[in-house]
């Protein structure tokens, strides 16, 4: 996959996480998402080795954000109800792995 073609995949998933982060009063993994944000941004503006650059920079950003215990990984959106908490976390659970299968065809 071409790194704009990905990117631009990748800007959309962000988005989406960025606007679920937000609502849910996230405050700490929004900076990360948001530096990602702009490093795809750039990317995508960008042309050559430099929009390459960007886009590799925020994959990077993303695998240390999401690697081991206590990650990104581990979040989910709480609700004291187990029901409504499953149904809150479909849209992110969506979302993680709609940007797992992205980096997914690129190590490929």
């Amino acid at each position: 996959m071409y790194c704009k073609e990905m990117a631009q995949k990748l800007l959309v998933e962000f988005m989406n996480l960025k606007n679920i982060l937000i609502n849910d009063g996230e405050r700490n993994w929004i900076r990360g998402v948001l530096s990602i944000i702009e490093k795809l941004r750039i990317s995508i503006d960008s042309q050559g080795v430099e929009s390459a650059s960007y886009c590799k920079d925020a994959c990077d950003t993303w695998r240390l954000m999401y690697g081991g215990n206590g990650s990104f990984s581990d979040y989910h959106l709480w609700h004291d109800d187990y029901n409504e908490r499953v149904k809150r976390n479909i849209p992110l659970d969506s979302i993680k792995s709609n940007i797992a299968k992205i980096l997914d065809r690129v190590e490929k």
